[in-house]
């Protein structure tokens, strides 16, 4: 009896240990299971993250460019400067719109070109990947690197949730894209002709602008009638323009107004030197006039007389 006792005792112990060992080999089967589950979820979601800044870097550089463009637009319907640079910049990409009116330029495809819109977008399909997404826009701001290129900056908090709850990711970044102004209306010129003249940026292809060897003005004249742009220190830079802030600036550009284009459009000429940013403000100048071989309305500032090697030529005081 006590042999039966013991062996059924040790059969009892090894049945209670096979128990627990399956048990136990099925709960790290499971555990395994939902482990490789989560793993690839997280994968999915950063993979998606991934997407989600190329895509953004992308909609930087359409909405950023188009509300560059649409500040000109702006300065049409208020027909003058405007008086904050960055919080009107900031309403037009965040919302395609100014002062709750859309604005045109900002439509794209009728899918709006603005971070609100695309941010819509970008859920609908996160949504599908039962992943949800918001989008916090601390700041935006536009400022030169170059004379001829500016930056646009987002400074955003960014909250992606997997929508079963396994994992989360909030963090601050900022994003950053550049683009080039060449080609953009200059607003001085739609707020100093009224908008019946417009002028696109582009740089002078020649700065050599009178012959070394024969005192010849075909580059000038060239220049002058094209408006081409310069750099210049002493001008204002295209973020500035839009403002009506005339001041020097490391990022100044400047042109010279062609006269001929504003009296085809009826626009009263003024006694002024040609170059942009003086003819369209209000600064006093003392001026030189009857430059040889060059139109006889051609008028341009002491300053500006070595920049253009109008010094090498013969002239008068106006």
């Amino acid at each position: 009896m006590n042999k039966k006792g013991v062996f059924f005792t040790y059969m009892a112990v090894f049945l209670i240990i096979l128990i627990v060992a399956v048990v136990s080999t099925k709960d790290k089967y499971r555990y395994r299971e939902k482990s490789n589950a989560i793993s690839a979820r997280i994968k999915t979601i950063n993979s998606f993250i991934g997407d989600f800044e190329k895509d953004l870097d992308r909609e930087l550089f359409i909405g950023g460019y188009r509300a560059l463009l649409s500040m000109n637009a702006y300065v049409r319907i208020i027909e003058g400067y405007v008086d904050d640079f960055d919080s009107i910049f900031t309403e037009i990409i965040v919302n395609g719109s100014m002062n709750g009116t859309s604005l045109d330029l900002m439509t794209q495809g009728a899918q709006g070109a603005d971070i609100t819109s695309w941010l819509t977008r970008t859920n609908e399909e996160a949504n599908k990947l039962n992943i949800n997404l918001d989008l916090s826009v601390k700041n935006i701001y536009v400022q030169h690197v170059t004379p001829w290129d500016v930056l646009v900056t987002l400074n955003t908090t960014v909250y992606i949730e997997d929508g079963q709850g396994l994992a989360s990711w909030t963090f601050d970044r900022i994003y950053t894209r550049e683009f080039s102004i060449l080609g953009f209306e200059d607003p001085l010129y739609a707020v100093g002709t009224e908008d019946k003249v417009t002028n696109l940026i582009n740089i002078t292809p020649n700065s050599d602008f009178i012959d070394d060897a024969t005192n010849d003005t075909a580059v000038l004249n060239e220049h002058l009638l094209n408006s081409y742009y310069i750099n210049s220190t002493d001008a204002p830079s295209f973020l500035m323009r839009f403002t009506g802030n005339l001041s020097p600036s490391p990022y100044g550009i400047e042109s010279m107004v062609n006269l001929e284009d504003l009296d085809a459009q009826g626009i009263p000429l003024l006694a002024r030197s040609v170059v942009d940013y003086i003819y369209f403000g209000n600064a006093t100048t003392t001026d030189k006039c009857n430059v040889t071989d060059m139109p006889d309305w051609f008028r341009i500032d002491d300053s500006s007389i070595d920049t253009y090697e109008v010094d090498r030529l013969t002239y008068n005081d106006c």
